[in-house]
C-alpha cells in the first residue's frame, strides 16, 4: 500500500517522513524527487522556458529553480503549465520506485489537490501544526520572508479534510516520535485490511 504524507509547508512532513525511514518505512518525497527531474530531464524547464519567456537556466546551462520559483508562485497561469510538464515525469518516476517494495511513503504537499496523483495513494496521514509555527518554520528554514511563506500557504489546499490519520506537530520531537509510533501502527492495520 502507498501512504500519502502530507500537510501544510512547514507543517514537518520532512521530519514525520525521517522518523518512518528510520522505522524502516520506504519514503519517496515528491518535492526532492522533483528538483532533481528539473536537472535529469532538462527538456521540463526547457519547454517551459520556451512557452513563457522565463528565463530558467544559469550562465552556465545549470537550472535556475529559484527563478522559476519566483514565477510560478506568482502567476497561476505558469504553475499551471509548470505542472502540465513536470507531473508525468514524477508519476512515472514515483511508479518505478515504489516497484516491489510493499508499503510506502509517499511525502507530498500537493497531492491531494492534484488530480494527476489521486490514483497514487491509499491512505492520507496529514502532518498538522499551528500557523504562527509553521510560518516560523519556513521562514528560518528557507530565509524566506513572511509574505513569500504566506504565499506558498494561499496555493495550498487544506489537507485535514481528506486525512484518514492526523499527526500532530506542535510539541517536542518526543511528542512527534510518538505520533510516528501511532502512524506505524495505523500502516500496520492498513497493510492487514488490504
Amino acid at each position: 500500500m502507498t501512504l500519502l504524507v502530507t500537510g501544510g509547508i512547514g507543517s514537518g512532513k520532512s521530519e514525520v517522513c525521517r522518523m518512518l525511514e528510520e522505522r524502516g518505512v520506504p519514503v519517496y518525497c515528491c518535492d526532492t524527487r522533483a528538483k532533481e527531474l528539473y536537472y535529469e530531464i532538462p527538456s521540463i524547464l526547457e519547454e517551459f522556458s520556451a512557452r513563457t519567456g522565463v528565463r530558467c537556466f544559469d550562465a552556465d546551462g545549470k537550472a535556475d529553480l529559484s527563478a522559476v520559483s519566483k514565477v510560478v508562485f506568482r502567476d497561476r497561469g505558469a504553475l499551471r503549465l509548470l505542472e502540465s510538464l513536470l507531473y508525468p515525469a514524477l508519476r512515472d518516476d514515483f511508479m518505478a520506485w515504489k516497484e516491489g517494495k510493499g508499503t510506502v511513503v509517499m511525502e507530498s504537499a500537493i497531492a491531494l489537490s492534484k488530480e494527476e496523483f489521486r490514483d497514487m495513494y491509499d491512505a492520507v496521514a496529514v502532518v498538522t501544526a499551528p500557523l504562527e509555527v509553521r510560518i516560523r518554520r519556513v521562514m528560518l528554514r528557507d530565509c524566506m520572508g513572511r509574505e513569500d511563506v504566506m504565499l506558498r500557504i494561499a496555493n495550498q489546499t487544506d489537507p485535514e479534510l481528506f486525512a484518514d490519520i492526523i499527526v500532530h506537530n506542535g510539541g517536542s520531537l518526543e511528542d512527534l516520535s510518538e505520533e510516528v509510533d501511532k502512524l506505524v501502527e495505523f500502516l500496520k492495520t492498513r497493510t492487514y485490511e488490504n
